[in-house]
């Protein structure tokens, strides 16, 4: 078989289980133990957040965490040419909270290279932006298909 010519792309598949995901990320603390109950369904990764466990929550805000209970969070993605989103959905008892986790995102995020990622709220949610241009000018692959569940599948060019 003759290798690519310059009008081909070669196709990459990473594909992970979230169980492992989950390990990493702890392991290089980009998630907290704080972090629970870290389950896949087609399409979304679900969890428990303990708020009054996290590392620098004031006492007075501990307190009404822990009152409140852990926080349902649902993250989900979107693909585009250029970006992929991550769609963050939170709620404690019925109240969506998902505004209120930008923030942790932002301080956690900003270990990772200029112009990879940002945070942003919109319409009650948080959204993780991952620059496409900037991952393929850095990492030499492009994403071309995300999916998440109990394993994580990222297809993507050379």
């Amino acid at each position: 078989m003759a290798p690519p010519g310059p009008w081909q792309s070669v196709q990459m598949k990473i594909t992970a289980e979230l169980n492992e995901i989950i390990t990493a990320a702890r392991a290089t603390a980009m998630l907290p133990e704080a972090v629970g109950d870290v389950t896949g369904a087609p399409g979304a990764i679900n969890a428990k957040v303990h708020v009054d466990q996290l590392p620098g929550v004031s006492g007075a805000v501990k307190l009404a965490a822990k009152a409140a209970g852990a926080v349902g969070v649902t993250v989900t993605a979107e693909l585009s040419r250029q970006m992929l989103t991550l769609v963050i959905a939170a709620s404690a008892r019925g109240l969506n909270v998902s505004e209120q986790v930008a923030p942790v995102l932002r301080s956690k995020l900003a270990r990772l290279p200029d112009g990879l990622a940002s945070v942003r709220t919109a319409d009650g949610r948080t959204m993780v932006d991952v620059n496409l241009d900037e991952v393929a000018r850095r990492y030499k692959v492009r994403p071309t298909s995300v999916t998440l569940g109990d394993t994580v599948e990222i297809v993507g060019s050379l």
